[in-house]
């Protein structure tokens, strides 16, 4: 199974939330806590992924009507 950049780095965020922690209360925390915070993280990085992907696909579009109205009125 190949991982996906944005796992990865959730799970590196957890890692860093994790050493940040004092030990008892590391101890407190499940793995399968853990394993959703990274799921949480992953889930946002992707919203915000997603999200500059959509401006920018509506950037590119308009910048595509700008360009053909130009070509239009130079015919």
């Amino acid at each position: 199974m190949s991982l996906n950049n944005e796992y990865v780095h959730a799970e590196q965020v957890v890692e860093h939330f994790k050493a940040t922690l004092p030990i008892s209360i590391n101890k407190l925390i499940t793995k399968k806590h853990y394993d959703e915070l990274t799921l949480m993280i992953e889930s946002a990085i992707n919203v915000s992924v997603v999200s500059t992907l959509e401006k920018n696909a509506k950037k590119l579009e308009i910048l595509a009507q700008e360009i053909r109205s130009q070509q239009k009125d130079s015919i």
